[in-house]
């Protein structure tokens, strides 16, 4: 999965393997939390996940928080 020019794509792991995608699409789009539009969230084991915003908003290094 390659990002296109104006989206962006972070790996998050670490998180309880009860979550969802959905929890987490809503974690990673309030502006709190420095997020941004969220296209679409991949669980690609347990306690990580794929998330791919629709556009590229600053660039996200490393990001901790408890969800």
């Amino acid at each position: 999965m390659e990002p296109t020019n104006n989206q962006q794509i972070i790996l998050v792991s670490n998180f309880p393997s009860n979550t969802s995608a959905e929890e987490l699409t809503i974690h990673f789009q309030r502006t709190k939390n420095g997020g941004g539009d969220v296209e679409s969230v991949r669980l690609i084991g347990e306690g990580r996940a794929l998330v791919i915003f629709e556009e590229k908003e600053g660039n996200i290094f490393f990001y901790t928080n408890k969800i």
